[in-house]
């Protein structure tokens, strides 16, 4: 429940398109979605909001510590700690996610920013998301194992879109990565959705002969 009467006028989070009316609304939000609580939604226009049409009393401390370059990340300890919406056992276990996902490779932090946008259904924001990780250049450190789950994720997103050939694209490099029941499933399912039976039909051939060639040259 809100402590205080709803925000005559909404803070508007464009990353996931949607009004929020309330601190608590605010910080149920930022406790959920760290990924998304980035310098687009943490910045000194939020503080300003808060003062102006919620009443917090750290609005300018806020909005002081949002202006610095690197503030967002204390903005939202600092949100998350005032706000009395989360208990302190709960504040402490975010302010440690927090830290956690601050200290994760770029590519990671991206992969997850994704990943909550289509927790969110934001399916076009999250593909060009997931193009962008695959984009970067640190990819190329990262295990086959997350390369592949980006390119699965993102095979995903252009599948829900309908735009089936780059799903197909992106689940064949997912395979092709991490050969298995997972991914090899999903180049299946696009086949099928794509080309109909023939082409699910040629499709798992091509598997079964990549298979066995594979445990051929093994067994060599």
């Amino acid at each position: 429940l809100c402590e205080k009467p709803m925000a005559a006028t909404p803070f508007y989070v464009e990353s996931i398109r949607k009004n929020l009316y309330s601190p608590e609304e605010l910080c149920y939000f930022l406790g959920t979605n760290i990924p998304l609580a980035d310098s687009a939604v943490l910045n000194p226009s939020l503080a300003l909001w808060l003062g102006e049409m919620c009443g917090y009393e750290d609005s300018d401390r806020l909005f002081v510590l949002l202006s610095e370059e690197n503030g967002a990340k204390e903005g939202l300890k600092m949100i998350l700690k005032t706000s009395h919406y989360y208990s302190q056992p709960q504040v402490q276990k975010l302010c440690e996610q927090i830290d956690v996902f601050e200290n994760l490779p770029d590519t990671e932090k991206m992969k997850q920013r994704a990943d909550a946008l289509m927790e969110y259904g934001k399916v076009i924001q999250a593909a060009k998301s997931y193009e962008a990780v695959i984009r970067m250049t640190g990819i190329s450190e990262t295990t086959k194992e997350f390369q592949s789950s980006v390119y699965y994720s993102c095979g995903c997103a252009y599948a829900k879109l309908f735009q089936m050939k780059k799903a197909a694209e992106c689940f064949e490099k997912a395979y092709e990565l991490t050969p298995g029941e997972k991914t090899g499933n999903a180049v299946l399912y696009i086949a099928y959705m794509d080309g109909g039976k023939e082409s699910f039909l040629k499709k798992a051939k091509a598997l079964d002969d990549q298979e066995d060639a594979e445990k051929a040259e093994t067994q060599a």
